[in-house]
């Protein structure tokens, strides 16, 4: 009897830890984008970005806990953009998401339109990706019977196909932005399994406006911005802050507010013309203040074309 009660522990607790890993791995990706989407690198959210530059250009962003906890949330990712300078843009994203248990990947490749509305820059731009979502539980940092038959159902999940669209428009100052990230949960909201579990991110729309003071710091940029965030099953969430800019751009410095009563705070150095390195941390949202700290995040961008041969 006393084994029998330890076995039924041991898998009430396993399948317990399964659905909160769960849940935290989808609220962590969902919910808490990576900041590099604000100004650095909106392709990772916008596949409308894809190419609005002319050359190649590669993003890595890494972003953890501030306290290193086991089966902390952290997430990885490596975007590949090319901008023809004509009309077209193709990406690359690769996006690795942590938490407990459960580890999900997603790679997608993009095609990106780019409608030149001017001779001065403006111009409208229509992206699509199309990829791969991978979802497996980590076994090498489990701590329970691996043979359990909620481990089991999981692991056996198929690989699926997800996409992306995105829409923005590049004026002088004005740049808008509207995404759908990860269709296939847009349109089939009860279709997977365990989809009450979490809530989820809908659509996102964006709006940002650049002012410039050229005499001010040796050329003084301001750019705030504004972001609501569709999530389904809970309050949406706003985004609201300002990219500042000093010595020609060479230096930015960025401040969010975000409705979930949290901020962020980052700053970047161009450390040459073809390599910037941006850092920012994130405060815990006012549910989570007492559980953690927040957490730190880095990038660094490449413009290949602009590398020293």
């Amino acid at each position: 009897m006393k084994t029998l009660k330890n076995i039924i522990s041991k898998a009430g607790s396993l399948s317990l830890l399964l659905i909160t890993a769960l849940t935290a791995n989808e609220a962590q990706a969902q919910l808490n984008p990576l900041g590099a989407t604000y100004y650095q690198n909106p392709y990772i959210l916008n596949p409308a970005m894809a190419g609005t530059e002319q050359g190649v250009q590669l993003d890595l962003a890494a972003r953890q806990q501030w306290s290193v906890l086991p089966g902390a949330p952290k997430t990885q990712s490596i975007t590949a953009v090319y901008g023809s300078g004509k009309k077209t843009g193709l990406g690359l994203n690769l996006y690795n998401d942590e938490a407990g248990l459960i580890k999900n990947t997603r790679v997608a490749a993009s095609y990106a339109y780019h409608l030149p509305l001017n001779s001065e820059g403006q111009h409208l731009s229509f992206g699509v990706s199309l990829g791969l979502m991978y979802e497996r539980i980590m076994n090498d940092q489990m701590d329970g019977d691996q043979g359990d038959l909620s481990v089991s159902r999981f692991q056996q999940r198929e690989t699926f196909i997800d996409g992306d669209f995105g829409a923005v428009y590049v004026g002088n100052r004005l740049t808008a932005q509207f995404a759908l990230p990860n269709l296939k949960s847009f349109f089939q909201q009860e279709e997977a399994q365990g989809s009450q579990l979490v809530d989820r991110s809908g659509y996102f729309a964006s709006l940002s406006y650049k002012f410039s003071f050229p005499n001010a710091v040796d050329g003084l940029g301001l750019e705030p911005t504004f972001r609501y965030r569709d999530i389904r099953g809970l309050d949406n969430i706003m985004d609201i802050g300002t990219n500042i800019t000093l010595a020609k751009e060479q230096v930015n410095v960025l401040m969010l507010y975000h409705t979930t009563q949290s901020m962020s705070v980052g700053m970047g150095v161009k450390a040459t013309p073809a390599i910037r390195i941006h850092g920012m941390y994130t405060s815990g949202t006012a549910d989570l203040a007492g559980n953690t700290n927040g957490n730190f995040e880095l990038n660094l961008k490449l413009n290949l074309s602009k590398l020293k041969k």
